[in-house]
């Protein structure tokens, strides 16, 4: 529940917008799960099946019938699984416990964490989980919701047997029979279909029963009311016959020379293009057209079966038909001319991710992308209040694409291009927690930078990347891009560069357990911040060094640190940073056993921080007041700081309310 009032359902699955026929047998299995028929607790089932068989508009169609059974609403991860990579387990954990109301702030970093919290998140209404491209077991154990009357439906192409020892329900989604072929035909097609019975049924068997197929051919039929079934039956025989193609993509072939040639020249782009799918304004780049003419295109490749469009105006090709359409750009286009469509696309994606980096992140951060000259003479396409909003939607939209996008990029050795990506890439995985996605990333935008030979850009992703590391809890790894980092700028000239590598190693040796080490590091990048001129960083830095000596036991020193950082930390305009300041001289205070001083520090930080809207902070500073509270003896105040607290974890959808909640009891009356 949100700190309003207002429970987070997720409802993750739009209708089923096509048509749909026969079966009964497969939506029977989800029924039965559904009804809990001779079955406790969650129930899985999974849909088993050949590339375009349909497993997802079936399981999709399951949905749309059931959903009312599921008053925790539904959830969907989709792994992608595509040549250019699929979504991790922990990554997809993190968008499920987003759906549900979790804040990124209080997103636990271990992937068992996020499964405890999202087992807990799960437990007191049924949901409906739909896993689809699944391809090991694995992927869907940490995924079972723990509300008894949960229902998981999984796609794959695997059997997954494992999960049948397991107790899931293995169904096997063959294709269409002859008599719901021409079913799914009459639906698309109308009455015609009834005036060639013989035909139709040539054209099921054409198709091999596959949906996917079906609905090509079906476009082919609507698009040319003139052509009779047994016409086209013939035409799809004779494309076999001359071995143009493989048996399965036979009626795309077909389809496919029948289009315009701008349209034909679209669906070939779109069978280059790395990620499950494209936006609109993308996809026109990437054809090297207006999006009005983008539009049209792919409205033709839509109703010609071939394009499926999906919520938020992006388009997708489903897998045996986008092997199709890379098939005919690898025999139809030049090298020269596929390269150059994935380049202006991969750059058009920089611009794009570079100004939604700056809204999130902000101007004044240090980045060796040269903005300047990257963005100049572009509109911003996330400006004024609501920009930094409207960018993280973008980048969540666009996080397959981008992260399929410095793989291809790294393989095309287009080295500034790849790094680049990488590091307008964190501002969606510092903000949003997607730490795998992030160490992979700046893994290749690191190995890039260093291809290139740009060191700085090189040491800043090594040194930024320390951060997952050490919240994925691998110390040794993140150890290692830091040294990497200072080896590599030691060789430079960048006083702002070193200085953010120091800030980045002060963080690490804090998680060491070392925080004299941490004041030491700190420090060096607090002199190279002041040298500089930054204020932000000279009054950031402060605060942790403040906080470093704290933790080193020299609690005088942080009141005399923190104190006169405070006065840079207002002028920098921060509210939820000068918070974080008087919360540092609160624990310092009441280190020197200056409680009067403890507790006023304690009372302004939360008025700061409550006004600024940081609940995270604010509901730590309420919890270190009901300590000093109630060590003074004042129950009452101390519960009603322990009452804030947890009502602010539960908007932040945080697992530290039971904890909370035992407090309270602990306390007894007030």
């Amino acid at each position: 529940m949100r700190s309003d009032g207002v429970d987070e359902v997720p409802h993750q699955l739009a209708p089923w917008p096509g048509r749909f026929v026969n079966r009964e047998r497969e939506l029977a299995v989800v029924s039965g799960l559904v009804a809990g028929e001779g079955r406790s607790g969650t129930r899985i089932a999974v849909f088993t099946g050949l590339p375009g068989v349909g497993k997802t508009v079936l399981v999709r169609k399951a949905v749309e019938r059931h959903r009312d059974a599921f008053p925790g609403g539904e959830l969907l991860v989709e792994f992608a699984r595509t040549e250019d990579g699929g979504v991790s387990v922990s990554d997809a954990l993190a968008s499920c416990l987003f759906a549900l109301g979790v804040s990124a702030s209080v997103l636990p970093a271990a992937e068992h964490d996020r499964v405890r919290l999202f087992r807990t998140r799960t437990a007191s209404r049924p949901v409906l989980m739909v896993l689809d491209d699944v391809a090991e077991p694995s992927e869907v154990t940490p995924l079972v919701p723990s509300a008894p009357g949960s229902v998981v439906l999984v796609t794959s192409t695997a059997r997954l047997t494992e999960l049948r020892l397991d107790g899931a329900e293995v169904v096997d989604v063959a294709p269409l029979d002859e008599a719901a072929g021409v079913a799914l035909l009459r639906e698309l097609c109308g009455e015609r279909l009834d005036e060639e019975p013989v035909a139709a049924r040539q054209l099921v068997a054409l198709c091999d029963g596959l949906p996917v197929s079906l609905r090509a051919a079906a476009g082919r039929l609507i698009r040319r009311g003139g052509l009779t079934v047994t016409e086209l039956v013939a035409d799809i025989e004779d494309e076999r016959r001359e071995g143009s193609s493989a048996k399965e993509t036979a009626v795309f072939s077909l389809i496919y020379r029948q289009l315009p040639g701008d349209v034909a020249a679209m669906y070939r782009v779109l069978g280059v293009l790395p990620g499950p799918d494209v936006a609109l304004g993308l996809a026109a780049v990437a054809g090297g057209v207006t999006e009005r003419v983008a539009a049209r295109l792919l409205e033709d490749l839509v109703e010609a079966g071939l394009v499926q469009e999906r919520d938020g105006g992006r388009f997708a090709l489903p897998g045996v038909v986008r092997r199709h359409a890379e098939e005919r750009a690898f025999a139809e286009d030049t090298a020269d001319e596929r390269t150059a469509a994935v380049h202006r696309t991969m750059a058009e994606l920089l611009v794009l991710a570079a100004f939604a980096d700056r809204a999130v992140l902000g101007e004044g951060r240090y980045r060796c992308t040269p903005h300047a000259r990257l963005l100049a003479g572009r509109q911003d396409p996330f400006p004024g209040p609501q920009g930094r909003r409207q960018a993280l939607r973008w980048l969540e939209a666009e996080r397959g694409l981008l992260g399929a996008g410095v793989r291809l990029c790294a393989e095309h050795e287009w080295h500034e291009l790849t790094w680049q990506l990488a590091e307008a890439a964190t501002a969606l995985y510092v903000t949003r927690r997607y730490l795998l996605d992030w160490t992979e990333t700046s893994d290749r935008g690191a190995r890039a930078a260093a291809l290139a030979g740009h060191a700085a850009a090189e040491a800043r992703l090594r040194s930024f990347v320390s951060r997952p590391w050490t919240d994925l809890g691998d110390l040794p790894r993140a150890r290692r891009e830091v040294d990497a980092a200072f080896a590599l700028a030691d060789r430079l000239s960048d006083p702002r560069l070193m200085a953010s590598i120091h800030e980045m190693d002060g963080r690490l040796r804090d998680a060491e357990g070392d925080p004299a080490s941490a004041v030491v590091a700190f420090g060096r990048a607090l002199e190279l911040f002041r040298t500089e001129g930054d204020l932000r960083g000279e009054a950031f830095v402060g605060v942790f060094v403040g906080n470093a000596q704290l933790g080193a036991g020299e609690p005088s020193a942080a009141v005399a640190t923190l104190n006169s950082t405070l006065g840079l930390v207002e002028r920098v305009g921060d509210p939820r940073m000068v918070g974080r300041a008087m919360t540092g001289l609160a624990r310092a205070h009441l280190a020197t056993t200056d409680v009067p001083a403890a507790r006023s520090w304690f009372e302004r930080a939360i008025t700061v921080l409550r006004d600024s809207g940081d609940a995270v902070h604010e509901a730590h500073a309420q919890q270190l007041l009901a300590d000093l509270l109630a060590d003074d003896g004042d129950v009452r105040g101390a519960r009603e700081c322990l009452v804030r607290a947890r009502d602010l974890h539960l908007g932040l959808g945080s697992g530290a309310v039971d904890e909370l909640e035992r407090r309270l009891t602990d306390l007894g009356p007030a």
